[in-house]
């Protein structure tokens, strides 16, 4: 069975829901360049931005729990930042 990027961001969602930090590092390798550019376009401040990024994931890693499914993976992490 082939496994659809979403699928697969949300496997990685719920192994961040259990504990494991591998699927946290997983996530971040996935999505923190697209967020970091996405954050320095935004603020024009590429050390506010990479900041900006770590702290997206921190509360992603933080607030798994209230990951509803009703949007992807990727926008619910682009709607934090």
């Amino acid at each position: 069975m082939e496994m659809t990027e979403g699928s697969d961001d949300r496997l990685l969602l719920e192994r961040i829901r259990r504990g494991d930090t591998d699927g946290a590092g997983d996530l971040f390798e996935r999505y923190a360049p697209a967020l970091l550019r996405f954050t320095d376009r935004m603020l024009s401040d590429r050390a506010s931005a990479e900041e900006v990024t770590q702290e997206v994931f921190l509360k992603v890693i933080s607030r798994a729990h209230q990951y509803d499914g009703r949007a992807s993976v990727s926008s619910w992490l682009f709607a934090i930042a």
